[in-house]
């Protein structure tokens, strides 16, 4: 049988993990468009910046200067709507979403500038949250303020 026999058989597909992969891409992508208006319409706006395409991580880029004005506003309404998109990209099967929101978000969270503002952040992160934090926060603070935040964690949350 000849190549171009074979296209158009039942059961037969052409490119098919190509084709899925371009499927499920656009099916993620617009999922997290959708997430991304509904909690974060500023910062989802404001990253057309960094091109047509608002990338998970181009978002985070906005999202996290925005949850330090919220912060220090205490703007209790921007921060859930914020927080509440973090954990829902960060808890995400695709890669691109739980990474954007683990490097350009949560990893910045806990610098060694803010330590006064870390009890407020806690209050924000579930446990899950919270392991994939102290993974990231590690190596970006000194031992010594590594140590204090994860004793803060366990008189906050015990």
């Amino acid at each position: 049988m000849r190549r171009s026999e074979t296209r158009g058989r039942p059961g037969k597909q052409h490119g098919g993990s190509r084709a899925k992969k371009d499927v499920k891409r656009r099916d993620w992508q617009r999922a997290f468009r959708e997430k991304a208006q509904e909690l974060v319409p500023d910062e989802y706006r404001s990253a057309v910046f960094y091109g047509e395409n608002q990338t998970p991580m181009s978002v985070f880029f906005e999202v996290l200067p925005a949850v330090r004005q919220a912060h220090q506003a205490k703007d209790e309404a921007k921060l859930r709507s914020i927080y509440t998109f973090a954990a829902w990209c960060h808890d995400q099967p695709e890669q691109d979403i739980w990474n954007a929101a683990g490097v350009s978000f949560y990893e910045h969270l806990f610098e060694a500038d803010n330590e006064a503002d870390w009890p407020d952040l806690m209050r924000f992160m579930g446990q899950s949250t919270w392991r994939t934090v102290l993974t990231l926060t590690e190596g970006r603070i000194s031992s010594d303020q590594f140590e204090r935040l994860k004793l803060l964690r366990s008189r906050v949350y015990p």
